[in-house]
């Protein structure tokens, strides 16, 4: 028996004549292997995202775990590296605090012992550098306008990145101070 698409001219048909082809475990094995070298060639990831996004595909997880745990001993899945990158990056680039990062390490499935671990070399006065850092770029954005709107302003905008109110009050204060004496 044949069936035809509608308005198709023949030359697709889905045919239910034929019988399911079965697929070994060596294949399916194969298949979860190419997909994670694949997954894992596109950036770095952490070994619970691997896991997920191949559940997602319809892996069968006794394989995925398996493959997973074979690339986490030969070092191709590292949570501590990725969770290092994911820090370097957010701290050069995104300017976000040590919370916020904590924050998305953890969404991102790396566990909260190794997101602390690749935290603990960030200290208060880093993160109150930083955040005089960001105040000072948006200064001149600011700096025309009355001092309880730029206080918002800045305070909103250093919250959005993460950083706890006293540092942000600190920062503020801080540039403010630096501003009126130059």
């Amino acid at each position: 028996m044949a069936f035809q698409k509608r308005g198709d001219s023949g030359s697709s048909k889905i045919s239910f004549d034929e019988s399911p082809r079965l697929v070994s475990i060596e294949q399916l094995t194969e298949d979860v292997r190419q997909d994670l070298l694949g997954m894992l060639n596109r950036g770095f990831k952490s070994s619970k995202d691997l896991r997920q996004r191949m559940l997602d595909l319809g892996h069968p997880m006794p394989i995925v775990d398996e493959l997973i745990e074979r690339f986490t001993e030969v070092g191709l899945i590292d949570d501590a590296i990725f969770a290092e990158v994911i820090v370097n990056n957010r701290r050069t680039r995104g300017r976000l605090s040590k919370s916020a990062i904590k924050r998305e390490l953890i969404d991102k499935g790396v566990p909260a012992e190794i997101a602390e671990s690749s935290l603990s070399e960030i200290t208060d006065d880093d993160e109150f550098e930083q955040a005089k850092e960001l105040v000072l770029r948006r200064w001149s954005q600011v700096s025309r306008l009355d001092s309880a709107t730029r206080y918002r302003r800045l305070s909103g905008f250093l919250s959005r990145k993460g950083y706890q109110h006293s540092v942000v009050s600190l920062a503020i204060r801080f540039v403010e101070q630096q501003e009126v004496k130059s």
